[in-house]
């Protein structure tokens, strides 16, 4: 887009019109001015419109895949300027459906995406030992998930917002069980150990992460 074109068909536009509707310039200005923000692209190889080409952009990234009218849809992939890479599908410039998100740092996301956020079922590779399996929702981990720390310990449950949210098991990597409620990923009410064979072998009570005891701290002590 020339920008510069465009300030002179404003100013041409203002000269024929400013007599009559200020709201109708406004509207049109901010228009111009919204165009003008989007990054400039360029395609190198191939047919950026409606087929499979390669196409850059001033921002750094590359983009190598699918277009349709003129637009990345269909399977492709995409080099980011930080080097992170997300092969996968794309509808109308976002990432949308499946693929595989690479950070440079070698964490992983393979999955469901909406929106160019993670959305749906996913998997979340932090490090060979350490990963995410579950739902997602507007990226942030949401609903029902399990993950397992680098240590062998596992924690199965509910999510929301990005963190433990509703009722879970931490297992540990002797496969002894705590069974809880969390809350913003802290332990809050009354919680069920268990030993390796599945038996009660502990019941107490918690309060921000916070162990309070074996007795339930509201109930009232009888006179």
């Amino acid at each position: 887009m020339n920008c510069h074109g465009n300030n002179m068909i404003v100013i041409k536009f203002y000269n024929s019109i400013k007599e009559r509707s200020t709201g109708i310039l406004l509207f049109y200005i901010i228009t111009i001015f919204a165009q003008c923000q989007t990054l400039q692209t360029v395609c190198v190889e191939g047919d950026c419109d409606n087929g499979v080409g390669i196409q850059t952009t001033e921002n750094g990234s590359k983009y190598e895949g699918e277009f349709y009218e003129a637009r990345r849809n269909g399977k492709g992939q995409l080099l980011y300027k930080n080097l992170d890479t997300f092969v996968g599908e794309f509808v109308d410039g976002r990432r949308e459906g499946s693929g595989i998100y690479i950070h440079l740092n070698g964490n992983r996301y393979e999955g469901n995406f909406e929106n160019d956020k993670r959305h749906g079922k996913g998997r979340f590779h932090y490090s060979e030992l350490e990963l995410f399996e579950g739902n997602y929702q507007s990226g942030e981990r949401s609903g029902t998930g399990v993950y397992i720390y680098p240590n062998g310990d596992t924690f199965e449950g509910k999510y929301a917002d990005g963190k433990r949210n509703g009722f879970g098991k931490y297992i540990f990597s002797d496969k002894s069980i705590l069974e809880g409620i969390w809350k913003n990923n802290m332990l809050e009410g009354k919680s069920i150990t268990k030993n390796a064979k599945g038996n009660i072998i502990h019941e107490g009570y918690w309060k921000n992460n916070s162990y309070l005891g074996m007795r339930d701290p509201n109930m009232k002590e009888s006179n």
